[in-house]
């Protein structure tokens, strides 16, 4: 085994936050110097090319096809054969398989979201707790999700905060006119974009409230919807109950949505709950205004004008909200400014980097020596 070689287990290679994280940081690492494997649980989806591009391994072990015991037999051999300092362990089935059967590799897992299993269901809490020994350093992306489980009692020093990181030049680059070009919106068309898989914890039948109070304020505006799930026809179906089909785009998964980001007007998240979601950082570094339910570490990442916080649940709010920040030219402004700074602070490099040092701990026996207040800022 060699300290700097890592093998990744994640569910899918379909478009998600998860997924697109995990092609960033494979890329950082191999340009640093790391040896990446990526076992995926599924059949390939649509960045799989990605991960080959971030990899120098991918393999499918295609569960639905050969079942979790087929699965579990591919993996483990995929072990002994890459021969990997750690592993790292991302989504429900990934940390369950991995933390089995990975032998006597060290096991970092990849906390995305306050949940190990994105619901916190009582099944799933219980089986992170019974196979959580085998974990020698929990990386969250958010405050709040270390929060919840030192709370429920895991260990505290097991568990890392490093928020996530993009390449914020390239969201700067992208030119708003040609961006609306190439999609053919019209120069005066509002847009109001969101981002996330179609599934409750997102809720967007808030936003398709909202859209709706918008539209019966006077506030014209086309409501993107970017993201596959398996909402999809309940929510299609809800926006024709609304009256406002006509106005809103399904746009489905988009791997790279840099023109979308382009040719916002504002950002909408209505989730019920959030760890420290990404896609907010990446509307900062756009400079679109962002507006955001109050849950987990929106708040602080909102803070000082950088994004417009609203209740859970709440259409009328987020209405008033989005009407605001789509109406007040000084508001759209300032918080375009101020969110530019945020962006910021949340670079790639700094990302990779703090992930390696706690990969190279762990693979070598050591405590992870990335503190979570030496990350804080």
């Amino acid at each position: 085994m060699h300290a700097r070689r890592l093998l990744h287990l994640v569910g899918t290679s379909r478009v998600g936050g998860t997924e697109r994280f995990l092609s960033s940081l494979a890329a950082g690492l191999r340009q640093a110097g790391w040896i990446n494997g990526i076992a995926v649980l599924e059949a390939p989806g649509p960045l799989a090319e990605a991960y080959a591009r971030a990899a120098d391994d991918v393999r499918h072990l295609d569960v639905d096809s050969r079942g979790m015991v087929g699965a579990l037999r591919e993996w483990r051999a995929l072990v002994r054969a890459f021969a990997p300092g750690v592993v790292i362990l991302y989504g429900f089935r990934a940390n369950l398989l991995g933390r089995v059967a990975s032998g006597a590799v060290p096991v970092v897992s990849a906390l995305r979201s306050v949940y190990i299993d994105e619901r916190g269901t009582r099944v799933a809490r219980w089986l992170d707790r019974a196979t959580f020994h085998r974990v020698d350093a929990c990386i969250a992306n958010s405050q709040e999700a270390i929060r919840r489980h030192v709370a429920a009692g895991f260990p505290a020093d097991r568990f890392v905060w490093i928020p996530n990181g993009i390449d914020v030049s390239r969201f700067r680059e992208v030119s708003r006119e040609r961006a609306r070009e190439r999609l053919h919106v019209p120069r005066d068309q509002r847009i109001v974009l969101s981002i996330a898989n179609l599934k409750p914890v997102k809720n967007h039948g808030v936003l398709l409230d909202a859209s709706r109070a918008l539209h019966d304020a006077g506030v014209r505006h086309r409501l993107w919807l970017v993201g596959e799930g398996p909402l999809r026809g309940t929510l299609e179906e809800r926006a024709r109950a609304l009256g406002i089909h006509a106005h809103v785009d399904f746009l489905g998964a988009v791997a790279d949505p840099l023109d979308c980001y382009a040719c916002a007007d504002a950002f909408a998240l209505t989730s019920d709950y959030e760890g420290m979601p990404t896609v907010l950082i990446e509307a900062f570094a756009a400079g679109v205004p962002v507006v955001a339910t109050r849950v987990g570490d929106v708040p602080a990442m909102c803070a000082g004008d950088a994004g417009v916080v609203v209740p859970p649940r709440d259409a009328s709010a987020t209405a008033r909200a989005l009407e605001a920040v789509l109406t007040d030219a000084d508001l759209a402004r300032r918080l375009r400014a101020r969110g530019a700074e945020v962006a910021a602070r949340y670079s790639a490099g700094a990302m990779v980097s703090r992930y390696a040092r706690v990969l190279e701990d762990v693979a070598e026996g050591r405590p992870p020596s990335v503190a979570i207040e030496a990350v804080a800022g």
